[in-house]
Formats: C-alpha cells, sequence, structure tokens
C-alpha cells in the first residue's frame, strides 16, 4: 500500500481540486479532510455507497468528496460516465449523480436524457457529451485522467475510496465499499491533523 499512498500523495493536487471528477463539501482550502470516490454507475456496490456518501457530506463538516468517473463494469457505463462529467463543476451534478445511481438496470442515453429533463437539466449539455465533438473530446481527456489516477494508485474495481489529509500526511485506500474503514479513515485523519 505505501505505493499506492504515494501515488495518491502525487496526484493530490489534482484530486483536492476534482478537476479530473466532481467535487462537493467543503472547499479545497477549507477541508480537513479530502474523500475521493471512483465509481461506476452499474456497479451494484457503488449504488449502495451513494446514499452513505451523500449522508457523509450531510454530517461530517469539513469533508471534501470528489466523485471519480471509473467506467469499468459494462459498455454502456462510458457514456454514462461522459454524460455526469458533462454536469461536473455545476450544481446539477449532484442530483443527476443521485438519480443515475438510484435507476436501475443498464442506464441507456433514453434513460440519461429522460432524467437530465425531469431534473430540469438542459438535455442538449448530455447530448454534447455524447456526440463526437469538442465537448466529448475534453470529457474524454477527463476520463482519462480519471482512470490513469485509479490505476496508478492502485484501484482496479468499483467503488474504491481515498481518504486523505489535505497535505497527504496521511492517505488510506480502501477498497470495496466498506462503510466502517472509510468512518474510521476519517477519524484517523482528524485525529492525525
Amino acid at each position: 500500500m505505501v505505493a499506492a499512498e504515494e501515488e495518491v500523495r502525487a496526484n493530490l493536487p489534482t484530486l483536492m481540486a476534482g478537476t479530473a471528477g466532481h467535487a462537493e463539501g467543503a472547499a479545497a482550502g477549507e477541508a480537513d479532510v479530502l474523500l475521493v470516490e471512483f465509481f461506476d454507475y452499474h456497479c451494484g456496490y457503488c449504488k449502495q455507497a451513494t446514499e452513505f456518501v451523500f449522508d457523509l457530506l450531510e454530517e461530517e463538516k469539513g469533508l471534501r468528496v470528489v466523485f471519480q468517473e471509473m467506467p469499468v463494469v459494462h459498455q454502456q457505463s462510458y457514456d454514462v460516465a461522459l454524460a455526469s462529467l458533462s454536469l461536473a463543476g455545476t450544481e446539477n451534478f449532484a442530483p443527476f449523480h443521485q438519480a443515475l445511481m438510484n435507476s436501475s438496470g443498464l442506464v441507456e442515453t433514453k434513460q440519461m436524457k429522460a432524467i437530465a429533463k425531469d431534473l430540469g437539466i438542459d438535455v442538449s449539455i448530455i447530448n454534447d457529451a455524447l456526440n463526437a465533438n469538442a465537448d466529448r473530446g475534453r470529457l474524454e481527456e477527463t476520463l482519462s485522467l480519471s482512470m490513469q489516477m485509479a490505476e496508478a494508485i492502485g484501484i482496479s474495481g468499483t467503488p474504491g475510496f481515498i481518504i486523505a489529509s489535505p497535505d497527504g500526511e496521511i492517505v488510506e485506500v480502501v477498497p470495496g465499499f466498506s462503510p466502517t474503514a472509510v468512518e474510521e479513515a476519517i477519524a484517523a485523519v482528524r485525529a492525525g491533523s
């Protein structure tokens, strides 16, 4: 795990900024704990983790959560990740993310557009993410960076969690969905900070 921790430290500025994903919670400069979740919209354990992660955001002041796309479960996961990334950095990401995670079965383009429409999100944003154009190219670069970080850190499946102090002094990688391990890692970061 030492190599994984070093890779987290090397990627900490990108992870903390949320530039290859979407950040929620405390601002980067105000956070006392960073929680990164690598996820796939077709991962059953990721779906289970969604409520847990959003509950942490509500309960844990000073927590910065960064959602990192990692489409590895199904071929369609790639397009869903691009659609989601098209909303990163906006107030629409969290409700879209939660709606996708609460959906059942294979998430296809028609369903993504219906979810966006139901949430009052401009469907043309989703269309642009899925069609061959400059927006898709930019989103693919962002997704590639997320996947490269996951590989470098040694996260090979979803969900995968990183819990770290903002300075990188304390780093814990938690593979799979283990709420107790995540909560203990958050407590350890706060105890060591």
